[in-house]
C-alpha cells in the first residue's frame, strides 16, 4: 500500500501556528548526537501487517530486508535501506519535530533521524486513512546490565556505569567465603538468571547451579564478563540451597539488541529453561519518551505468570550528568507492572546517588544493598562492584530464602509471589517515614 503525500499536506501547512506554539521550548541548540536509544536502520513489524506496511515504506522509496523473525510473538524484523532519504521532507520534518518534541520528558531538544520521521509518517498517514487504526510497528533497541555506558559518542558499551552511576569493578586480593546463609535457604526455590555467561568458581562447588559456562572465564575479557558469575554468588550468598538455572542472554561487555534477548527468552520459554520461581533479568532498556519499547513489553506479558515472580535492576542514572537522560527516567523491563524494580542502598541504608529515587520514580519497589559488595568474579577471584544489577541479585536471593520448604505456598501460607509483596511493601513503608 502507498502513502499519500496529499494525504499529509493539509494539516502540515498549518506548522507554522505549531511551530509557533512549541518555539520556546526549542530554543536551545540542537544536539547532533546520535541516538542511543534504538537501532536507526531497523523496524520491528507484526508479521500480520507486514505487506501493507512494508509497502507504505518502499512507497517512500526505502528499501526492507527481512533479518528476524519472533515466531511466539509474531514479530518481523526488517533492516531498512536508505531510510535518510525521508529526511529531504521539509514539511514532515518540522512537523514531526514540533510534535514529538512536545511529548518527551524534560527541556533538552532532542534530535530526531530517519526512523522517528519515517515511524512517525508511517503512523500519520495510516490514521488519517482508517478513522485513527494503525499498524504496529516498533524500533529495536540496545540493552545493557544496569552498569554498562552510555557515552557521549552515542552506543551503549559495558565500560562500567551510565553516566556516573554504579562503577566497574574492584578485584579483591583475597578471597574469603562469602556463602555462609543458613544452609536450606532457598531450598525448593529455582531461579532462572538471565544475564552474561556464569562461568565455575570455588564458591560453587556443592551448589545447585545449572548452565555454568566452560571454564573459570576469559583471562582478557572486558569487566562485564563477570556480571552474571558475579551477580549468583550475591544469590546464592542469601538463599545457598536454591536452584540456579544460568542462561546467558547478553554478550560478554553487558549488552544486546533487545530483539536478540527478546528471541532468546521466547526460545527458552517455549523449551521449558525458563521454567522457575523467579526470574532474574539484572538489565535494562531506556527510552527517550518514557514510554515502554513495545518488544519488551509483550516479552514481559507473554512470559508472566501467577507463580513466577520476575526481578529488574532499576538503572544506575540517578545521578546521570547526560542532559539526553532524566535522572528518573523508567528503566525497562524494570518499570513495567508486572516486574520487581530493585534499586540500591549505601552500608547505612540509605539510597545510592546513582539510584532513580522513588519520590520522582514511583515504578520502584525496593532498594536493597548495591554499593560495593562483594562476590564472586572470573578465575576464581572475588570483587567489590555497585550498582542495582547487585540490589536486584541480593533480593532474588533474599525472596527465595523467606520461601519455606515445600510445594506451594510456604510455611506460613504465603506464596512466592505473595512474599515478593510484602517485602516490596515493608521497603516501601521505611522508605516513606525516612523520606516523608
Amino acid at each position: 500500500m502507498g502513502v499519500s503525500v496529499d494525504s499529509l499536506a493539509p494539516p502540515l501547512e498549518q506548522i507554522v501556528e505549531v511551530r509557533g506554539r512549541v518555539r520556546e521550548r526549542q530554543a536551545m541548540p540542537r544536539n547532533n548526537q546520535p541516538d542511543v536509544f534504538h537501532q536507526p536502520d531497523q523496524m520491528v513489524i507484526a508479521d500480520g501487517d507486514r505487506s501493507m506496511v512494508e509497502g507504505a515504506i518502499n512507497a517512500l522509496d526505502i528499501g526492507t530486508t527481512e533479518v528476524g523473525r519472533i515466531p511466539e510473538l509474531e514479530l518481523v524484523l526488517v533492516d531498512l535501506q536508505n531510510v535518510d532519504r525521508i529526511r529531504s521532507d521539509a514539511y514532515l520534518t518540522r512537523y514531526a519535530e514540533a510534535i514529538m518534541q512536545a511529548e518527551r520528558p524534560g527541556d533538552t531538544p532532542l534530535p530526531l533521524d530517519g526512523l522517528d520521521l519515517l515511524m512517525f509518517r508511517l503512523r500519520f498517514d495510516f490514521a488519517h486513512r482508517y478513522g485513527g487504526w494503525v499498524p504496529l510497528i516498533a524500533k529495536n533497541r540496545p540493552i545493557t546490565t544496569a552498569e554498562g555506558e552510555i557515552n557521549g559518542g552515542g552506543k551503549i558499551n559495558g565500560g562500567g556505569e551510565i553516566n556516573g552511576g554504579g562503577g566497574g569493578p574492584f578485584i579483591l586480593d583475597g578471597c574469603k567465603p562469602l556463602i555462609n546463609g543458613r544452609k536450606k535457604s532457598g531450598a525448593d526455590v529455582t531461579i532462572c538468571v538471565l544475564d552474561t555467561d556464569v562461568y565455575n568458581h570455588p564458591e560453587f562447588v556443592g551448589r545447585n547451579v545449572e548452565g555454568l559456562a566452560e571454564g573459570a572465564g576469559p583471562e582478557d575479557g572486558p569487566p562485564m564478563a563477570g556480571h552474571g558469575t558475579f551477580g549468583v554468588g550475591l544469590i546464592l550468598e542469601q538463599a545457598p540451597a536454591a536452584t540456579i538455572k544460568c542462561r546467558r542472554v547478553l554478550e560478554p561487555d553487558g549488552g544486546a539488541d533487545l530483539w536478540d534477548v527478546a528471541r532468546q527468552i521466547m526460545a527458552l520459554e517455549s523449551a521449558g529453561e525458563l521454567d522457575a520461581d523467579i526470574l532474574h533479568m539484572p538489565w535494562g532498556c531506556l527510552t527517550r519518551d518514557g514510554k515502554a519499547p513495545y518488544l519488551l513489553e509483550a516479552t514481559i506479558t507473554k512470559i508472566a505468570r501467577a507463580d513466577r515472580v520476575m526481578v529488574a535492576a532499576a538503572g544506575n542514572h540517578g545521578d546521570c550528568v547526560d542532559r539526553e537522560v532524566p535522572r528518573n527516567a523508567p528503566c525497562y523491563p524494570a518499570a513495567l507492572s508486572r516486574v520487581v524494580s530493585a534499586g540500591a542502598e549505601g552500608p547505612l541504608g540509605e539510597l545510592t546517588d546513582f539510584t532513580p529515587k522513588p519520590r520522582s520514580a514511583p515504578w520502584i519497589d525496593y532498594a536493597g544493598g548495591g554499593y560495593r559488595v562483594h562476590s564472586t568474579y572470573l578465575r576464581d577471584r572475588c570483587a567489590k562492584w555497585s550498582g542495582t544489577s547487585f540490589s536486584a541479585a541480593r533480593y532474588t536471593g533474599l525472596l527465595a530464602a523467606e520461601k519455606r520448604p515445600g510445594a506451594g505456598p510456604d510455611a506460613r501460607g504465603k506464596s512466592i509471589g505473595e512474599i515478593a509483596r510484602r517485602l516490596a511493601g515493608d521497603w516501601r513503608r521505611r522508605y516513606d517515614e525516612h523520606y516523608g
